[in-house]
């Protein structure tokens, strides 16, 4: 059944999933087999393998840090690594083109929020370092 991803929710549920393309025709991995991919269900999982690394490798690298930062390591890094992965994911999004066809304000409102976030780092680091 071309179109259709079938899968299992996490409550065991099967779940069904039409995929379309950019042209609205029904088409399963559209969007990676036309970035070149030939075999886009490998692709899927390689990225669903490397996410998941990342994810735990972050989760592990944030419980060294906050262990390393003291007794208040627990409370100021996790906004810091909260903050990492929004400037982190908003870097991806302009790398890969998500950003392209947004408007100006809208531009300007990510960069200022990303400012902020940075000042928001910036002032928790050197809080840490002054103890």
């Amino acid at each position: 059944m071309q179109g259709v991803f079938a899968g299992i929710d996490a409550g065991g549920t099967p779940v069904k999933i039409r995929l379309a393309d950019r042209s609205g025709q029904l088409n399963s991995n559209s969007v990676l087999e036309s970035k070149g991919y030939q075999n886009a269900a490998g692709a899927n999982v390689a990225l669903a393998v490397a996410m998941a690394l990342l994810w735990s490798g972050a989760n592990f690298i944030y419980g060294i840090s906050a262990h390393r930062m003291g007794s208040l390591g627990l409370v100021l890094g996790w906004p810091v690594y909260m903050a990492m992965i929004v400037l982190t994911a908003n870097a991806w999004g302009l790398l890969m083109g998500e950003w392209r066809n947004s408007g100006r304000r809208s531009m300007i409102w990510a960069s200022t929020g990303c400012l902020l976030l940075i000042a928001g780092i910036w002032m928790i680091v050197s809080v840490v370092s002054i103890k």
